[in-house]
Parts: C-alpha cells; structure tokens; sequence
C-alpha cells in the first residue's frame, strides 16, 4: 500500500507538475520567434496593479480595476517593449553597458548628498525582489526605448499658428442664426395608403416582427402554504434568536425577548416552509417526469394547476421575473414537456409547456395603428429634412436669410456669444453642431446640410466671433504650446509603434497568443 501510494503521489506530482510549468513558461505572444511568456506578464501586470493602488488608495474597486483596463495595458506594454526593441536592432540603435551604468549612477534614488550609495540601489532591489542583473536588463531596454522615442520626437514641432488656432478653439465665442423646423408639423401633409403601409410593414419587418411566444401550465408550491404545519425545535429558535438578537437591537433597541421569540418562529418556519415546498415540487416534478400525468399528479395531490396566456420568453410575466434563468430553462422544451424545479423567493415551481408560437411577421390588420404611426413619423422627419435642405441650399446660393425665412413663414432666432462645445442657447447640446461651427467663418457661414437635434431640425448660419483676449493668450501660450507638442509627440510614437505592429503582424513576425480577457 506504500508502494502504490507513493507511485499515485509520483505520478500526480508529474503531470500536475509539469503542466503548472508549462502554464507559468507559456509564451503569450512571440516577437521574431522571441517569446514574452506569462511570468513577465504577471510581474508587469501586478506593477501596475500596485500603481493603481498607491493613487486610489482604498477607493479601489473591483470595477474600477475592470475600467482601468489594467491586462489590456501590461499586455500592450510588454509588446510594445518587444517590438521596439526589434526595431531598435533594425535600426542599429544600441546601449552600451557603460550607458546602463553612467545612467544608474546618476538616477538621483540612488544618491545622497550627490554621490551614489550602494547601500540605496540594493535596498531598491531587495524591495521588488530583484537581482542586480535583471534591474539592468530592464534598464537598459527603458534607455533604448527613449532612444527610440527621441529619435522619433526630434522631427516633432508645434507652429505659433498651431497654438493660436487651439487657444481661439478653446477660448473664442461665436454667435449663430438659426431657424427651427418641426417634423411634427408636416404629420398633416402625411395620408398614407394601404399600400404605402404594406411596403413600409415589409421594409421594417424587424421592427414589428413578432417574438417566438409559449403557454405554459405550472404547479406552484409555496413558503407560505406549508408554514402552518412547521414546527421548529426549541433548540433551534433559542439558537437563532441568540444569532440574530444584535441584528435585531440595532435596529430596534426596544424589542423584548418575547418579541425576538415571535421573530425567530416566523423566520423559522419561512425556512421550514421552504424546505418542505423544495422537496414537495423535487417529489412532483420526478412523478410527472417518469410517469407524464401531470394533471393526474394535481388532482391526487390537491394541487392547484395554474396556466398563462401566450407571451414572449423575453418579456415573461412580472410573477415569475424573481426566478433565475426562467427564460434559459425553458428556451429548449418541446410541447408537453416539464421545466427543471425553478424558484424565487416565494416557493418553488414547475412548469409545462403548453402550446408554442413560432415568430413571424403580423398582418397589417393586427399592427395598422402602429404602422401607421411609425410611417408618419418617418415621412414626416424625412419631408421636413428635404424642407430644411432645399432651404440651406437657396442661403448658399446666395438668397438673403431674412427673405428665404419670410418666405417660408420661418422665425429667426439669434444665439448671442457662447463658447463652442458648451450647450448652445435655445438649441442644447449637440455634438455635430458644435463640430461643423469651427470650420465656419463670415465668408463661408453655412455647414453642408441641416442638423437633427432631438425631435427639430436645424439650419444654422454663422454671424460673428468675439474678441480675444491678446494678454490672456500671452500668458497661457508657452503652457498650450508644451502640452499641444506632448500631445504631437506621443501621437507620433503612438502611429509609428501600431503601424509596425500592423506589419509584423501581417509578416507572422508577431503573434499574440493569449487575449488579454483571457489572462
């Protein structure tokens, strides 16, 4: 028996062994046949972790840590790494173990009073565990990297004009006229045919397609029915009610111990209810199953049968919206077959399939109201779009606003000064518009089409820009100019590294393994 014990031992040792190390060596991506396998990804990704952790301190949830994006980051980092390092060597770029060690020296961490201490650098190994060697391997690619993003910034510059141009976008108010049009006042034109709505119920058959539908019949065996007849131990109320007496005070400072008593009992004999109506709807649920008498089941068990009308398993009745995986569960079952037990909090059920209704496309007759709503609603967005368009078009040719908006029985509204990207006053807030405004000026003051923005539609002229301030621009322009060059920068790094990536990538020079997801 030792004998064979100790082989089981062996031979478990062996396998479970073996492949926690090829888990731990796993390569999760290779860069030129050159792996970076899961430990290295382990340690970036806890580096990361733990800078998290220092900025949040104990604000660090778990779905913080989902939104930080925290594996995507160490995989991309690793990678990125890699293939600048490949680069590097295309490009014959190198760093010089003199270099690793003039750089380490100089890093103030490693000094006092300006002279390098011994005692300080290995304090910071000994701190994240580890060896002179790899601190310098490390550090020898993060030189070689900023060698790499060097070279690529030394091209990279930022213009005044480039500066002015963000400052007035940031800073400079402008002021707009505008006419507001209705799709609702266009529903009066709008008297659809039969036809019409016919082809318009085909078009958006999706829209008014009707779901797969399901009737059941079901057995309901609640908490409720059976706690008449429970009856817990004395034992077992002394003990809730010394487990829940704290609970109970805290809420409750005046309760007495014959009020906790009355608690625990009822509380009791809700689990006791459960239990027995678990094991009631187990018992009928194995019957019906092996035997298929349902009805039969009911009526020798005084058991009331309850049915539903038809509805969709994705919308099913409010009663049993507690009860887990109700859709899942019955997604699959065929006419006349029986749910798994099912419960929410009341008690335990189940179900029978009763009748089912494939989906399908209604007739018109069953749907017109809502057809001829929508249809109305579209042509009439569509109509006042065409309106609003041709209007845009007569300004651009030329034709005075206040002559096209008279026309066209059109108020004209004016803005006042705002600032671009801030809710525009009597229009609120719209992306687009606010987009289309910087391209406009006094001689070219009309955007290429018409806006939507909620249920109006828009046309839109430009009017005037207000003042800058030139002392103000003064005084920020050396900021903006730093931040707007940072920006540049790291945008060109940014494209140069996906743009090598894409065409190793494509060359099978770099392969990702692992999703990050998965990791």
């Amino acid at each position: 028996m030792k004998l064979l014990l100790f082989l089981i031992i062996i031979v478990f040792a062996l396998y479970f062994g073996s492949m926690g190390g090829q888990q731990t060596a796993e390569a999760i991506a290779t860069v030129d046949g050159k792996a970076i396998s899961y430990v290295e990804y382990e340690k970036e990704y806890q580096g990361l972790l733990e800078a998290a952790q220092q900025q949040f301190k104990g604000m660090l949830t778990n779905e913080l840590i989902k939104s930080l994006n925290l594996k995507q980051r160490a995989l991309d980092n690793l990678v990125n790494q890699a293939v600048i390092v490949r680069k590097a060597d295309e490009l014959g770029i190198k760093v010089t173990d003199e270099e690793v060690r003039n750089s380490i020296l100089s890093f103030p961490g490693f000094q006092k009073d300006g002279v390098f201490r011994e005692y300080l650098y290995q304090d910071l190994l000994r701190m994240n565990h580890l060896t002179p060697e790899e601190f310098e391997a490390s550090h020898k690619r993060n030189i070689l990297v900023e060698k790499i993003r060097e070279l690529l910034q030394s091209g990279v510059f930022v213009t005044d004009r480039e500066v002015f141009d963000l400052y007035r976008i940031r800073n400079e108010k402008i002021s707009i006229q505008f006419v507001k049009l209705q799709a609702a006042d266009m529903a009066k034109e709008i008297s659809p045919t039969q036809s019409d709505l016919e082809a318009f119920l085909k078009q958006n058959g999706d829209r008014f397609r009707i779901p797969e539908q399901v009737r059941l019949k079901y057995l309901v065996f609640t908490a409720s029915d059976m706690e008449s007849s429970a009856n817990p131990a004395e034992i077992d109320i002394t003990d809730y009610v010394a487990q829940q007496k704290d609970a109970w005070q805290r809420q409750n400072p005046k309760l007495t111990d014959t009020a906790m008593r009355g608690m625990a009992i009822a509380e009791l004999k809700k689990i006791l209810g459960m239990k027995d109506a678990s094991r009631k709807a187990k018992d009928a649920h194995d019957t019906i199953y092996q035997e298929e008498n349902f009805d039969q089941f009911a009526a020798q068990n005084r058991c009331t049968v309850r049915s539903t009308d038809f509805f969709p398993l994705n919308n099913p009745p409010r009663e049993f919206s507690g009860i887990s995986d109700f859709t899942k569960n019955l997604l699959d079952l065929q006419k006349d077959e029986i749910s798994p037990v099912m419960f929410d909090e009341h008690g335990y059920y189940v179900f029978q399939l009763l009748e089912k209704k494939p989906a399908h496309l209604p007739v018109l007759k069953e749907v017109e109201p809502t057809v001829r709503a929508m249809f109305v609603a579209s042509e009439s967005q569509r109509l006042v779009l065409q309106k609003a368009q041709a209007i845009l078009d007569r300004l651009k040719k030329g034709e005075a606003w206040q002559k096209v908006c008279a026309e066209k029985g059109l108020t004209s509204s004016e803005t006042g000064l705002f600032l671009p990207g801030e809710p525009i006053p009597q229009i609120g807030a719209s992306e687009e518009i606010s987009d289309s405004l910087l391209s406009l000026t006094v001689n070219a003051p009309y955007p290429e089409k018409p806006f939507v923005s909620g249920n109006s539609v828009y046309v839109i002229r430009f009017l005037a820009r207000g003042n800058i301030d030139p002392a103000d621009y003064e005084a920020r322009k050396g900021n903006l100019k730093n931040g707007l060059l940072r920006f540049k920068q790291e945008d060109v790094i940014r494209s140069w590294l996906e743009a090598n990536k894409a065409a190793m990538i494509k060359n099978g020079r770099l392969k990702i393994n692992k999703d990050a997801k998965s990791l």
